[in-house]
């Protein structure tokens, strides 16, 4: 006879750790509006930049190109974005296309996890499913201001007990066309970019192009996941959801694996060339530090300034969350978290940030949590079996 009463989930978050959690991405939302929007506007840069745009000029006045699509209210908004990326690919300014290259194919991992949080099964329909709407934000108001309301998002979505317990899976078309759409949509695109091309205009129309990458992943992904990887509907492929859900997570780790060496490798390469270049201005406090004096207006300063106060927010608030992430795995697991272990997370991810750079980590959190949902889900199952006997 079955059992009215199935059992509870194990834990939950306790309300004053989601308080704490909300409280500290809102206030880094509020600090990226602060530098990226607020503090360039106290001085002349806002006026530079635009006279730039308007005179068609770069920062060392050199033409700036200002027709990408033939329709003139989006050509501006592009011929803005192209002025604010071009001394990086351009290679306008040394330290800052370092430190774009670093930071962009850092950010590869986090549009991974992205993606991935949006075709789960239990976000359908949430906050968390939109991400190309997500991804249109983050590219025109800031990274530094989307990003922790994200995880804001994120961090309220996930209170209830039930959160890790089932619909962790991603349809298998789709978590199939993550990797080729991901590699062929964002990083492929965002490495030519910095390819010393000779022709100004196609560098320039590269540039522009990379302003709608992260929007257009989302629609490869259903591309693909549509065409070559729709599954053919006869009786040998049939499989049960156990069979499905380990063959999706073998394909989930392979995808992590990769954002692992795209964004390892960008933080090598950057490494590399800061301890091995003749360049005295391409030092780590040059490249990663916002600590320039932007008070006179330079565009090109500000707008490096812009790039790095961008990757900290992004990248800080993506520490936390990770934090948050490894916590209510270990509480639904354990029924509690043991501090030191977690402490000892914390530090060893710390640490490997400055060894892997800060994505690789991200990338190597969501590999650890995809194989611990899969417990998590199985014990689950487990237990309902059990109460219904």
């Amino acid at each position: 006879m079955a059992n009215p009463t199935s059992s509870p989930p194990r834990s939950s978050r306790h309300p004053l750790l989601t308080t704490l959690f909300t409280t500290v991405f809102a206030l880094l939302a509020v600090a990226g509006v602060y530098f990226i929007r607020i503090q360039p506007g106290h001085t002349s840069f806002t006026r530079n930049l635009t006279d730039l745009v308007e005179t068609e000029k770069l920062q060392d006045g050199s033409r700036l190109y200002t027709t990408y699509t033939g329709l003139k209210p989006l050509d501006l908004g592009l011929t803005y974005l192209v002025a604010s990326f071009a001394q990086g690919p351009l290679s306008l300014n040394e330290p800052a296309r370092i430190q774009q290259i670093h930071f962009l194919l850092n950010f590869f991992p986090a549009v991974v996890v992205f993606n991935v949080e949006a075709y789960r099964s239990r976000n359908r329909w949430s906050f968390l499913s939109f991400h190309a709407a997500w991804a249109a934000l983050y590219q025109t108001v800031g990274g530094g201001v989307i990003i922790p309301l994200y995880h804001l998002a994120y961090t309220l979505l996930t209170t209830r007990k039930t959160y890790l317990v089932s619909g962790g899976d991603v349809p298998l078309p789709l978590a199939n066309a993550l990797l080729p759409a991901s590699l062929l949509i964002f990083a492929l695109p965002t490495a030519a970019m910095y390819y010393p091309w000779s022709s100004p205009r196609l560098a320039q129309n590269l540039i522009a192009f990379w302003q709608v990458v992260p929007v257009l992943v989302n629609a490869g992904i259903w591309l693909l996941a549509s065409t070559v990887y729709r599954p053919k509907q006869t009786p040998e492929t049939k499989k049960t959801k156990t069979a499905a859900r380990k063959q999706t997570t073998l394909v989930l780790r392979r995808l992590y694996s990769t954002a692992i060496l795209v964004a390892s490798a960008s933080h090598f390469y950057t490494l590399y060339t800061i301890f091995t270049s003749q360049n005295k201005s391409l030092t780590l406090t040059n490249v990663f530090l916002p600590l320039s004096d932007i008070s006179t207006g330079d565009v090109g300063t500000g707008l490096f300034q812009i790039f790095q106060w961008d990757f900290w927010l992004i990248f800080g608030s993506s520490r936390l969350w990770c934090a948050l992430v490894v916590y209510d795995v270990q509480k639904q697991r354990q029924g509690r978290v043991n501090p030191k272990r977690f402490l000892a997370y914390y530090v060893l991810a710390n640490n490997l940030e400055f060894v892997v750079g800060p994505g690789a980590v991200l990338a190597g959190v969501w590999r650890w949590r995809e194989e611990r949902l899969v417990e998590i889900e199985a014990m689950a199952g487990r237990l309902e079996k059990e109460h219904s006997l």
